[in-house]
């Protein structure tokens, strides 16, 4: 029997994300690199904590109408290169 998995922590308030986190997280987001879900690999490549990655999640549109600037658009894909889904 496996035992059982550890809770996440609970995101952080909305007031203690940064700018700088937001951007972070964004910059993954475009690269496209990496499924968002995937929280574990996001907060590695973008350095941020489990807290501060749910507390982005939880509050993408209000973060997004607090910095419109910061959200970047999908990188253009290569001539040639297919998508995963149809």
């Amino acid at each position: 029997m496996q035992p059982e998995p550890k809770p996440l922590p609970e995101p952080k308030p909305l007031e203690e994300v940064s700018r700088e986190d937001f951007e972070a997280y964004e910059a993954v987001r475009a690269s496209g690199v990496t499924n968002m879900v995937m929280h574990k690999t996001v907060c590695r490549l973008a350095r941020i904590s489990y807290p501060t990655y749910a507390a982005i999640i939880g509050h993408y549109r209000e973060l997004n109408a607090q910095w419109p600037d910061v959200r970047h658009p999908p990188l253009p894909r290569r001539e040639g290169e297919q998508y995963d889904r149809p």
